[in-house]
């Protein structure tokens, strides 16, 4: 089932997915990289006029359907994971987190993307959305091909995040940090130039190491309860469960297969599924027998007791992972930075063979 977003109707996202593009955006190895390339957004409903045959008319019942994108965005070349927020704040609830592996060219990075109101299928307008870097929050990817599973705790509000270079899966607060300047000097390429498109760059998020040792982190879900953190890794075929309230380890099940990506849990059947490369392959975690019993926390009852009564006294501001010594570098914006490198013809030049031969 679904939680009531509190939003109207026609502003609700149910029904829509973005994917992440881990593509430099090459146009098939034809021309140089021209970065241009993130988040495609996508809606589920076909009544939306958002598919079309191939010819590029409405599909009718003999045809081969193709979907139309709903909005897109162009700050995550070589994006590897992806994670819808189920956030309540937002006006449309289009809110992604993605892992783009480009970064700063030296470590890659975590985005915020709010796609806001989608411009529609058969638009190309991306002025209307919100993107937000988070520099500081340092992210390796593994070998080609292995995905970087991500995942938002409702309640928590933290994002968890497989980062398969560093054999680690860091935690994020997803309502932390704070605005420190525009993104448009230090990252010049960007999906709009007027001031209604806002990029900017985000310091001081609470980030912190869940998990160290792992090899070759891929795939994350949480358990239906939101009790435990089902971690893949992808190199070995095992799946690690960890409790999330106190990080431990509580049991490892070996797969036999030797290339896990995403996992998910189903909200059906609530067990726990994988894909994996090599076989091409869906595969479901199905116990033998009942657990005779569950398995005892490892958190610590008068820790968390006490960490609610601080929280009830000291209000939202309460945090025990907050950095208090960071402070954000702001810059002013200059205006001219609001022109972004790309012109109309999405290179750096108006000229579409800019990149040609």
């Amino acid at each position: 089932s679904v939680g009531d977003s509190g939003r109207e109707a026609d502003r609700d996202s149910v029904g829509y997915w973005a994917v992440g593009n881990d593509n430099l955006n090459t146009y098939l190895d034809t021309k140089e990289p021209n970065y241009f390339m993130g988040p495609t957004l996508y809606n589920s409903d076909p009544s939306d006029g958002n598919t079309v045959n191939r010819a590029g008319q409405p599909c009718g019942p003999a045809d081969e359907c193709f979907l139309l994108h709903s909005d897109m965005l162009h700050e995550a070349p070589g994006c590897i994971g992806i994670v819808h927020d189920p956030e309540t704040a937002t006006a449309f609830g289009n809110v992604y987190w993605a892992f783009d592996s480009t970064g700063d060219r030296v470590d890659g990075q975590l985005v915020r993307f709010d796609f806001q109101q989608p411009h529609g299928p058969g638009s190309m307008d991306h002025s209307v959305a919100s993107v937000r870097r988070y520099p500081q929050v340092k992210l390796q990817r593994g070998p080609p091909g292995v995905h970087a599973g991500m995942v938002v705790h409702p309640t928590r509000r933290e994002l968890f995040v497989a980062v398969p270079g560093a054999g680690t899966v860091l935690v994020v607060g997803a309502d932390s940090g704070a605005f420190a300047r525009t993104a448009r000097a230090e990252y010049p390429i960007f999906s709009n130039r007027l001031p209604s498109f806002e990029y900017s760059i985000w310091e001081c998020a609470e980030t912190r190491i869940f998990a160290a040792g792992l090899a070759t982190p891929s795939g994350l879900a949480l358990s239906a309860d939101g009790e435990r953190l089902f971690v893949a890794e992808h190199a070995t075929g095992r799946i690690k469960a960890f409790e999330v309230a106190s990080g431990a380890l509580l049991a490892t099940v070996a797969t036999g297969r030797t290339s896990i990506g995403g996992l998910a849990v189903s909200e059906v059947s609530r067990r726990l599924h994988f894909v994996d490369r090599n076989t091409h392959t869906l595969n479901v975690v199905a116990p033998l027998a009942p657990c005779p019993a569950p398995y005892a926390s490892r958190a610590s009852a008068a820790f968390e007791t006490a960490v609610r009564d601080a929280t009830a006294r000291l209000g939202a501001g309460f945090s025990l992972r907050r950095d208090g010594g960071c402070t954000v570098d702001p810059v002013v914006p200059d205006f001219s930075l609001f022109e972004q490198v790309h012109a109309d013809s999405g290179y750096a030049s108006n000229d579409t063979d800019v990149q040609g031969a």
